[in-house]
């Protein structure tokens, strides 16, 4: 479906992507963005503020938005659902306009380049493991303001931006691994700073949640090494054995340090994840390994800040 000016039409994608657009009549290479709601779908695909818009079509995921800024044209599909689009349309219901960002928010204004630095040199002390929730559940929505973007992308464009500015500060690429999991898991090795986003490409969420099998493979592929382990959950565990038993022996055995971040706001997944960060002591772990931060603080602080936050506060 492309975007010819119909005034409901307009309105509503641009209110479902999160922009407001300086007409209400589509005019292509004369239309603006006027402001990005924090946190929406179109926040988390990288359009700002200020950029003209050259087209926009729709199909039924995305919202395909192509836009120049400084002379450079660019091209982004934004995630929308046309199901809540045409009810909406149907019904006379229009979503609330969207207000001016908050720039302090992940702007990287409270997080500067000692901070970085500092980040940096915590992490090139361990062998990194990512492990990536891609389980059906991350389908699911943020529940977390008023954004329709799933747990997995708004996942995605967090680690684009941790990629960027932090991975080629750790030197040699081969201390970090990614491993997506469901029921059962897959490793890659990361070439690049690119290789950390380039993962999800192919990958949709799917199957049942396993966290066993990757902590499991983990914990004895790395047992001589400091190890990090940084896992990304919603945190909807539904096979295995007991995750809580394994990280408190493997705290016995080796030097290990595992930041659990919580994707998407469920009060379930938060009371699992919260779990591992009490309990492991009273199963005979050796210490408290476990530092978790929720999706409120992550959403609000970006990743870069909550991780330096965790690794401060565990050191």
């Amino acid at each position: 479906m492309k975007l010819k000016g119909r005034v409901d039409e307009l309105a509503m994608f641009a209110s479902m992507a999160g922009m407001k657009l300086s007409s209400s009549q589509f005019e292509p290479g004369k239309t603006k963005v006027e402001a990005v709601r924090n946190g929406s779908s179109a926040f988390y695909c990288g359009i700002q503020s200020g950029d003209l818009i050259s087209n926009i079509q729709a199909s039924e995921d995305f919202l395909k938005v192509d836009f120049k800024r400084d002379g450079k044209a660019y091209s982004s599909m934004v995630p929308i659902k046309l199901s809540v689009y045409r009810r909406k349309l149907k019904e006379g219901i229009s979503d609330p306009q969207p207000g001016p960002v908050n720039k302090s928010i992940k702007s990287g204004l409270n997080f500067d380049d000692t901070m970085l630095k500092a980040l940096a040199a915590k992490l090139s002390h361990y062998h990194i493991v990512f492990l990536i929730d891609r389980s059906v559940s991350m389908d699911g929505g943020l529940r977390y303001g008023r954004s329709d973007i799933s747990r997995f992308t708004y996942l995605r464009q967090e680690l684009q931006d941790f990629s960027g500015s932090v991975l080629p500060l750790l030197g040699d690429k081969k201390n970090v691994s990614v491993i997506t999991f469901n029921e059962d898991f897959e490793e890659k090795e990361i070439a690049d700073s690119a290789g950390l986003t380039a993962i999800f490409d192919g990958l949709t969420p799917e199957g049942a949640t396993n966290f066993s099998k990757p902590f499991s493979y983990v914990f004895e592929k790395y047992k001589s090494q400091p190890l990090l382990v940084i896992l990304f959950s919603d945190g909807f565990a539904n096979r295995g054995e007991s995750v809580d038993q394994l990280i408190a022996r493997a705290s016995k055995q080796m030097d290990l340090s595992i930041c659990i971040f919580q994707i998407g706001k469920d009060e379930d997944g938060e009371k699992i994840i919260k779990r591992l960060d009490s309990s492991l002591e009273s199963l005979g772990a050796e210490r408290d390994v476990v530092s978790v931060k929720d999706f409120s603080y992550l959403f609000d602080h970006g990743l870069k800040a909550a991780l330096y936050e965790l690794l401060r506060a565990a050191n």
